[in-house]
């Protein structure tokens, strides 16, 4: 009886667990199905609380645990998400999908040796798994092994014609590859598969835009925006081909909607920084990388071009912090910069720069010799960068010492830089001239030292080294002048001297031409003991005298700042007839050997960023026009004309100094100037006048052309004559007030240097629709000699452009460059 009590008991507790166990797997089932509703819904959280009751209830439920690990991916929970994969693949481990899952959190938590396994293992299991061969090809493309990528991403399309996720990534690859047109290719397909997909019209896009097909990129874009307006990537796109095509109000508004979709978009902030630095709005610009790198601190590209920014505004120290992080960054994330595909490189260089302006010659140095044993790449090995690695030389030889070497080096790097202009490297040229000045600086060259930091300060007035630099030259100038005991030196330019002082005068009232030079500065200068009023910084002077027939003597006498005197005479024979006589037959100007070369710089200011300074009609036009007739009539070949239409102050006073610095003394230039213009008076009463790029800011004189900018850019110029013809407001105030007696000798003024204005007007307004364009242009086309000085075209044109305008034209000597009296010669072919 009792076996069959203990029998029954235990048969009874068998039947109970049997409907206990049916019971919990229909519990389970039903959470299980529950929980798949919540996530279709995609109300997550209720998703997970669903699968872990059915768990509870049946913990071999394999699918429950699949279904969480997904819900536990949409609210960002990898960790666990992984776990319930792992448990999922204990219970079934024949799913290829779980692998699959697993894999992809492990690439993207960067555990990629555990990836390729699930990859793989996937494979093994379903080799007809397109998605298996696509995130075996994801792992690839992280890894930069690009062929086998592609060889994957293959796969899955052959086992999936119509796989858009296959198309999609294989054309990111081709990205990577800069395969541009078969990325393009790719995109296409994959648009015909998902054409309501906005994201592939971003990616096609993106192949556009790096391809500069910006006006498909743009369409692209648009649509992507059309499909969905809230995607704030599509908008930064967009924005960065607005930039691209120089359309900044328009790229503005696009990156400020992407912020206001999202306002952890660091892209969008970064894109918004970078229009800043195309603009020259540093302060702006640098505000933006900030914010960008506090969302994304882990970015190097943010960490680069906000040094860059840094750079250019003379913040040095932050300009080089920034670098090293991003060097730190890349390091880490390129395994000690195994990437040479990379571009790590260009982080080596550009740091450079500020640490060339710090005076760290041996840590400059340092960065290029790492650059170059661990075989990495940047422009700078590209034919249009080889000054680079003069002007780096230059920097090794300054920190061994070899100021002389160096300055050699500084030269040839100016040489190869040559007269066109290099975006990537703005910076560049402001360095050489920079270091150029140290050098000689350093080799008790102060006042060419002077000059070359101009230079620099002239194309980029945000250098408070520079002006430090400029302020301690001063200091030692001055220093040098309270020893001075020596007596100026004085020369007679015009006219020539010829052996034992006599000169024979062309006519009665003679133009006297002179230089007094003196480390100290020239104090005063008398002639004949009447004092020369205008005396220019490098002690030129010139005067006009009326000589008397016969022997006429010339005492000069020159006066430094330390009061040392020193008196020349010079005799010059005057003759009664000589203002009455034919001039004498014109001669050719050409010496044997040595054919006059003719080059022009085009500036045309026509559209103006700033709302406030309005665009102008016709000043594009008339440099067209102009250049036309200088390649078609006169000798101006046409590589050797520069046009800079809409350019920035940056860009335009670059282009002056490239130019200037590469001319010879048998080489003319010259610089047209059409834009708008303004005249400001100085705190001693004269007028400073201001050439007004496109790039400038009403009422901000720093973003304005001065005169004395431009004095600065031609002051160092070898060229025997420079004429700058400047169709603008107040121009004139470019001009010394000093008369203008020319030789009736073409070979003559030709053979005297000349740095000459000719402007629209004097210091006042000047109209859009501009007669001395109209007169110059119509005057060059008519002229019939085979050589036409400046003076004498002007001259042509004076009386015509007066009785047509209320403007006063001039035609002058540009102040303090170092004219001395010859004229530009127009060349008829």
């Amino acid at each position: 009886m009792r076996l069959s009590c203990f029998f029954l008991k235990h048969f009874l507790s068998a039947a109970l667990i049997i409907c206990f166990s049916v019971a919990s797997a229909q519990d389970a089932k039903s959470y299980y199905d529950q929980g798949e509703k919540f996530l279709e819904n995609k109300d997550f959280d209720a998703a997970i609380k669903s699968y872990t009751t059915a768990i509870s209830k049946n913990a071999a439920y394999a699918e429950a645990f699949i279904g969480r690990g997904f819900a536990y991916v949409q609210t960002n929970q990898k960790i666990l998400a992984i776990q319930d994969y792992t448990k999922a693949i204990s219970l079934n481990g024949s799913n290829a999908e779980i692998y699959i899952s697993r894999g992809d959190l492990y690439l993207e938590d960067d555990q990629d040796d555990l990836a390729l396994k699930d990859f793989t293992k996937a494979i093994q299991l379903d080799p007809g798994n397109a998605g298996a061969y696509a995130s075996r090809g994801d792992y690839y493309s992280k890894k930069t092994q690009f062929d086998l990528s592609i060889q994957d991403f293959t796969k899955a399309i052959q086992l999936d014609a119509a796989y858009y996720y296959g198309y999609s990534r294989r054309g990111d690859v081709y990205i990577d590859q800069i395969k541009l047109d078969l990325a393009i290719k790719d995109y296409t397909k994959a648009i015909s598969l998902e054409p309501e997909n906005s994201d592939a019209y971003i990616s096609r896009g993106h192949a556009y835009y790096l391809n500069d097909s910006y006006e498909s990129a743009l369409e692209d874009f648009t649509n992507s925006i059309k499909l969905n307006a809230d995607n704030a990537d599509a908008y930064v796109r967009r924005g960065d081909v607005y930039v691209a095509d120089n359309q900044f109000d328009l790229a503005l508004k696009d990156f400020t909607k992407a912020i206001s979709l999202d306002a952890n978009h660091a892209r969008a902030y970064s894109s918004l920084a970078n229009l800043y630095l195309d603009k020259y709005e540093y302060d702006l610009c640098i505000q933006n990388f900030t914010k960008a790198i506090s969302l994304d601190p882990s970015d190097n590209v943010h960490y680069h071009n906000r040094g860059l920014a840094y750079n250019q505004l003379g913040k040095y120290e932050l300009s080089i912090q920034d670098f090293t992080t991003c060097l730190e960054i890349e390091k880490k994330i390129s395994n000690n910069y195994a990437d040479k595909d990379a571009e790590y490189g260009k982080s080596f260089i550009n740091i450079i720069s500020p640490l060339v302006r710090m005076q760290r010659f041996a840590d400059a140095k340092s960065y290029y010799d790492q650059y170059k044993q661990l075989g990495l790449t940047s422009h700078l090995e590209t034919e249009d960068y080889k000054f680079y690695i003069s002007f780096l030389a230059a920097v090794t030889e300054i920190n061994k010492g070899m100021f002389t070497e160096a300055k050699v080096s500084l030269e040839k790097a100016i040489a190869e830089y040559g007269t066109e202009l290099k975006d990537a490297t703005k910076r560049s040229l402001v360095d050489i001239l920079y270091l150029g000045g140290y050098v000689l600086e350093k080799m008790d060259l102060n006042e060419d030292a002077k000059i070359v930091y101009e230079q620099s300060l002239a194309i980029d007035n945000l250098q408070p080294d520079l002006e430090d630099a400029l302020k301690r030259l001063e200091k030692k100038q001055t220093a040098t002048r309270s020893l001075d005991n020596t007596p100026p030196e004085i020369t007679l330019i015009n006219p020539t001297p010829t052996r034992g002082f006599e000169i024979v005068a062309d006519n009665i009232k003679t133009q006297i031409i002179g230089r007094a030079k003196d480390d100290a500065g020239i104090k005063s200068i008398k002639i004949n003991n009447t004092v020369v009023e205008k005396i220019e910084e490098d002690g030129l002077f010139i005067v006009s005298l009326v000589l008397k027939s016969g022997s006429n003597s010339l005492v000069i006498s020159a006066t430094d700042k330390q009061d040392n005197t020193a008196s020349k005479t010079f005799v010059i024979n005057g003759s009664a007839t000589a203002s009455n006589a034919a001039p004498a037959p014109e001669q050719s100007m050409i010496s044997p050997g040595q054919t006059p070369k003719y080059y022009a710089i085009l500036i045309a200011e026509k559209d103006y960023a700033d709302e406030g300074i309005p665009d102008l009609q016709n000043p594009i036009r008339d440099a067209k026009e102009l250049k036309a007739i200088l390649e078609s009539k006169y000798t101006f070949n046409t590589t050797d004309i520069d046009t800079l239409y809409n350019k920035s102050r940056e860009e335009i006073m670059q282009a002056i100094v490239q130019r200037c610095n590469t001319l010879t003394e048998n080489d003319n230039l010259l610089i047209f100037y059409a834009g708008h213009g303004i005249g400001e008076k100085d705190k001693f009463g004269d007028v400073d006048g201001y050439w007004i790029p496109t790039s400038a800011k009403k009422g901000l004189n720093a973003s304005y052309i001065s005169s004395d900018d431009i004095n600065k850019a031609v002051k160092r110029s070898n060229a025997k004559h420079i004429l700058i013809i400047a169709d603008a407001c107040f121009s004139g105030a470019f001009t010394r007030a000093l008369p203008a007696d020319a030789s009736k000798l073409v070979a003559k003024q030709y053979a005297v240097p000349s740095r000459k204005v000719m402007a629209s007007g004097n210091i006042e307004p000047v109209p859009d629709n501009s007669k001395l364009l109209f007169f110059l242009k119509q005057s060059l086309n008519d002229n019939k000699e085979k050589y036409l000085t400046a003076k004498d075209l002007f001259d042509g044109m004076y009386k015509k452009i007066i009785n047509n305008t209320d403007n006063l034209p001039q035609y002058a000597a540009i102040k303090n460059v170092g004219d001395e009296g010859g004229e530009f010669i127009f060349i008829k072919k």
